[in-house]
């Protein structure tokens, strides 16, 4: 387990992002996430008006390639582990190999080195705004716009091997929705580094304010020449122009994202249950009618009633076994399996089961029992009030040869496993959210108005090959959304 964020991703939804590294030589890795949610009886939350596709219906899961952190140094540096010597190669490798497999392999890393570019500024911006010494603000400075032109210069050389490949129809395209993108890039990041110096350090900003500017306009003017879309002051330019950049995010940022494809899970094991309960039902009824037979005459009243009764019985004893068989079984088995497929080809390179089910507190881990009582305020919650405990379970295996070779070009050192949940269906019982009560005010007294929250808290198992790691956070939230997430430490006799 590399690192594990649980953070608010809007009003009424949370993520989970889990970050997986491929290190080693095992060619599968496996991965297990346990989660259970303690909901107060109060929200009306059970198994019997949240069944599971209700449940699969708030949770969304996504599949992400998980980049090394790169510095801009690191992306102009001319050597092998740089993305741009990467992209380079490939650019030069599609004059002997122009199949499809190549040409997409050259979309993938075209894109992703977008995004590598994209985070690497980022952070480079983000490093400065946190360094307190105006010196090495100034030094960090120099270092984006130089190694920026470095990066922007060795990206541009390509374009003219890229006219060259015999491929050049397919490949031209994307090279240059990638260059105007980086261009764009540029210009928006630039923008925010002179806002962040505006505000922190402004004598820094009207130091370096020309500089940075020109590096602007230098891009506004490649694009013209380029003839891509420029701003103006039109209203109908401008709305092109933000749906433009938009898209263009969106097609960089889906490289990251891998193909799942789901698939159901113990279908014949389901098949089998309906089949043995079908069979038990039949017995019972072909000895009735075995028995009416021997004892009553055929077409008689009474026959005819016996028939009738084993039929009633048939059909409860048909749902009843199938309901018992299938709450045995269904903790042996998984609800479905996503396959996860990358790369050009869109090979299968892991997969991943879940399952959810609502449990009873015996049937739950001692040691995420005990996470959850922390204190006596939460065992009365639970014990008194009352709280339905949901499930979920996460098996993620990765074929880490797969992986890594349809990847060679980039710096990929695993997979990031996102779960979003949305809780708008758990906010419709709560109660109002203000509250009103009275305190005191000197020698006087006074009404002060207060927001009523509920917790929903989360207890996560966490199973890798260097062992259990078990966190515990607790979702804040009314009727109007979700407040803020916290974090309870877990002692180390729990996470033992």
């Amino acid at each position: 387990m590399h690192e594990t964020q649980f953070r608010i991703r809007s009003k009424f939804q949370c993520e989970v992002k889990a970050s997986y590294r491929l290190s080693g030589d095992a060619k599968r890795r496996r991965y297990a996430l346990d989660a259970w949610l303690f909901v107060p009886k109060i929200l009306g939350i059970n198994r019997e008006n949240y069944p599971k596709y209700l449940f699969y219906r708030d949770l969304q899961t996504y599949a992400e390639l998980h980049t090394a952190p790169l510095s801009l140094v690191d992306i102009a540096a001319i050597d092998k582990a740089s993305p741009l010597q990467a992209l380079s190669d490939c650019c030069h490798s599609l004059g002997e190999t122009p199949d499809a497999e190549a040409i997409a392999d050259f979309e993938d890393l075209n894109r992703l080195f977008c995004c590598i570019v994209s985070d690497s500024m980022q952070r480079h911006i983000r490093r400065l705004e946190q360094e307190d010494e105006a010196q090495d603000k100034d030094h960090l400075i120099g270092e984006y716009r130089h190694y920026l032109q470095q990066i922007l210069s060795r990206f541009r050389q390509l374009r003219t091997v890229i006219e060259t490949s015999p491929a050049r129809q397919e490949v031209c395209s994307v090279y240059f929705l990638s260059d105007e993108f980086i261009s764009r890039l540029v210009e928006e990041k630039t923008f925010d580094l002179l806002e962040c110096l505006r505000r922190s350090v402004p004598h820094l900003y009207k130091e370096t304010k020309k500089g940075l500017l020109k590096l602007i306009r230098d891009e506004l003017h490649f694009r013209r020449d380029k003839g891509y879309d420029t701003a103006t002051e039109r209203e109908r330019d401008k709305e092109r122009l933000i749906h433009r950049r938009s898209v263009l995010g969106r097609y960089m940022e889906s490289v990251r994202f891998l193909d799942l494809r789901m698939k159901p899970e113990g279908r014949i094991v389901q098949e089998l249950v309906i089949s043995i309960a079908a069979g038990l039902a039949m017995i019972f009824a072909t000895a009735v009618a075995f028995l009416a037979h021997v004892r009553y005459e055929n077409w008689t009243t009474t026959f005819f009633v016996v028939m009738v009764i084993s039929y009633m019985f048939k059909d409860r004893i048909k749902e009843r076994t199938r309901l018992y068989l299938t709450g045995k079984t269904e903790g042996l088995f998984f609800d479905h399996k996503n396959d996860i497929h990358g790369g050009a080809g869109r090979r299968v390179v892991g997969f991943n089961r879940e399952s959810m089910a609502f449990v009873a507190s015996p049937d739950v881990d001692p040691r995420v029992m005990d996470i959850r009582h922390r204190d006596r305020l939460s065992r009365i919650d639970n014990d008194y009030v009352g709280e339905e405990i949901l499930h979920y379970r996460r098996r993620v295996a990765i074929f880490s040869d797969r992986f890594k070779r349809f990847h060679t070009g980039a710096p990929v050192e695993g997979l990031n496993d996102i779960i979003r949940f949305d809780v708008s269906r758990f906010v419709r019982k709560m109660e109002n959210p203000k509250v009103s009560f009275y305190v005191l005010d000197g020698e006087e007294y006074r009404k002060v108005l207060g927001r009523r929250v509920y917790h929903l808290n989360v207890v996560m198992r966490y199973a890798t090959d260097h062992g259990v790691q078990f966190r515990h956070f607790a979702i804040v939230l009314n009727r109007t959304g979700i407040k803020r997430i916290e974090e309870y430490p877990i002692h180390p006799e729990q996470d033992a």
